[in-house]
């Protein structure tokens, strides 16, 4: 098998296994909501699609140019996920929900960060067929602390059997080995991010924290939803979804 790894969307060509990246924040923010019990994430292109989702009784949360939108009830940030417990998270960021809306096709997409990489690497492993890593990027830019991300998970399929396919796959493989993850830090974000008091959140993001979890996704009606994780102790679906969402199909 073998996996490749693109820096920024590519819609439409992922008829496997798409691993989405978008380590600062989105797609760390995403997993902890799930781990904090949130009931299920709906991932929005774009912040006017999050406000006409909402529901009564959901969780509107996200960001443009790295601040929530008025009317949100929360940011995108990881260290900001009290309160999602048994309720609908409606999600919408720059970058990271776009990406996950450019992987839709994808036969399975996952939602990778630095927390949960082992998992989502063995998650991806045991689909089944060639695996692509998508970096969300930086409106449309390359990030490199996605391709550090990148990676890392790479490095986790080559251990779990998997080939890297690609100039891309092999570069992101050398940056995981010889950078450290606060190296890629004034690359991505300016210092302004520390005036507004973001730096913990920062750390959160890139922080070492292994998670058992991993977000499983799928595109249904125009949105992507996130319901539930694939644990990999136990092999099996939680959070109260059994593999099927709206509209049928299996993760």
């Amino acid at each position: 098998m073998k996996f490749r790894i693109d820096p920024l969307p590519q819609p439409g060509s992922y008829p496997g296994t798409a691993i989405v990246v978008d380590v600062i924040r989105a797609t760390t923010t995403a997993a902890l909501y799930l781990r904090a019990g949130a009931k299920a994430l709906v991932l929005a292109p774009g912040v006017e699609v999050a406000r006409s989702l909402r529901q009564d009784g959901e969780i509107l949360a996200g960001e443009v140019g790295g601040l929530p939108p008025e009317g949100f009830d929360l940011g995108n940030s990881p260290r900001e996920v009290e309160g999602v417990a048994g309720k609908t998270v409606v999600m919408a960021t720059t970058n990271g929900t776009r990406a996950a809306h450019a992987a839709l096709g994808a036969r399975h997409i996952l939602l990778g960060s630095l927390q949960n990489a082992q998992a989502v690497a063995e998650v991806a492993a045991g689909s089944g067929g060639e695996v692509a890593i998508v970096c969300a990027g930086k409106e449309g830019n390359i990030a490199l602390d996605d391709l550090y991300t990148a990676g890392v998970i790479g490095r986790r399929l080559q251990a779990l059997g998997f080939a890297p396919e690609g100039e891309m796959a092999h570069l992101a493989l050398f940056w995981r080995r010889t950078l450290l993850c606060r190296c890629s830090l004034p690359a991505r974000r300016p210092r302004p991010w520390w005036r507004w008091g973001l730096g913990r959140m920062w750390r959160s993001a890139l922080g070492w924290m292994p998670m058992g979890w991993s977000p499983a996704s799928w595109g249904c009606g125009g949105k992507v939803w996130c319901l539930g994780y694939r644990r990999r102790d136990a092999g099996h679906f939680a959070g109260g979804f059994a593999g099927e969402g709206p509209g049928g199909g299996g993760l």
